[in-house]
């Protein structure tokens, strides 16, 4: 199951991101092991659905929707320089994955430069969907309650960064 809030959701402990936790029951966590403090878990459903209420709640408010009906021309040259640092991060990772192919870099090489990468490219992307969100938030219309359950986790993630920068999560007591 995706994990709509990836990238959303931080440790209020550490700052670092909490991750996707793919389990019998599934969690969104701050991994020591991950640079985290390691002290943060909770229920991805139950989190989910408290930060999808706020969204919702948010989005039909007239004075938010005109906020971000007025995005200014920054935005979108940010969006687009964005988009070449993301098209550059892409174009880089093909790349090494040719000289690997080639036999011009080593497998332990090409593992650091693709882990680097990747993360690169998540963070530009979620940067850049927090710019385009704007936009989303007005394809949509009125009608985002109705049509939030249809949406897929790169949508909701779109429209959540849209209205907010991030969500910091507590340790549940």
């Amino acid at each position: 199951k995706d994990y709509p809030l990836r990238g959303v959701l931080h440790c209020a402990l550490c700052g670092h991101h909490l991750h996707a936790m793919p389990r019998r029951v599934r969690m969104y966590g701050c991994k020591a092991e991950k640079g985290g403090c390691g002290k943060v878990y909770v229920s991805a459903d139950t989190t989910e659905q408290y930060v999808f209420d706020r969204v919702l709640v948010t989005a039909e408010e007239p004075a938010v929707r005109d906020v971000l009906r007025t995005a200014d021309a920054a935005d979108m040259e940010a969006a687009q320089e964005l988009a070449a640092q993301l098209a550059m991060a892409e174009g880089k990772r093909k790349m090494i994955g040719d000289m690997l192919t080639d036999g011009n870099m080593e497998p332990d090489t090409f593992t650091r430069q693709d882990r680097r990468l990747r993360q690169q490219i998540t963070e530009l992307s979620d940067r850049l969907a927090a710019l385009r969100g704007h936009g989303a938030l007005d394809a949509i219309g009125d009608g985002l309650r109705d049509q939030w359950d249809a949406m897929d986790a790169d949508a909701k993630r779109t429209v959540i960064l849209a209205l907010y920068e991030r969500v910091d999560v507590s340790p549940v007591r």
